[in-house]
């Protein structure tokens, strides 16, 4: 959850409008509050703010704050809240496959001893 602070800088880099002044729009909110803001309140405050000439600019912002929204929703997470990288999740996958792959050469090694006459 970001602070007021890095939601502002965040809304600034986003809305490279020099003319967009992020601070006045964020107004002490942090990114959750922003993140829980419906688009219409979200439109209303841009206009509140004086930004009726921003249109373009706010939804662009708006757009990328839903973008980051749903990246952090469908990355896969360890149990430490750590994100797991493509490279990572590549890794684990090739390793289960192989042992899978161990267990059921295991399983029918053993098949084979029971069926066999000793």
């Amino acid at each position: 959850f970001w602070d007021s602070t890095a939601i502002c800088e965040w809304v600034a880099t986003v809305a490279a409008d020099a003319s967009f002044d992020a601070a006045a729009l964020c107004g002490g909110r942090s990114g959750r509050e922003l993140c829980a803001m419906p688009e219409p309140r979200w439109f209303e405050a841009c206009a509140a703010q004086g930004f009726d000439g921003h249109a373009a600019v706010a939804k662009r912002v708006y757009n990328a704050l839903w973008a980051a929204i749903i990246d952090a929703k469908v990355r896969k997470r360890r149990p430490n809240g750590a994100i797991i990288s493509e490279e990572e999740e590549a890794e684990m996958i090739a390793a289960a496959a192989a042992a899978q792959k161990a267990k059921a050469e295991l399983w029918a090694s053993r098949e084979a001893q029971m069926n066999s006459d000793f």
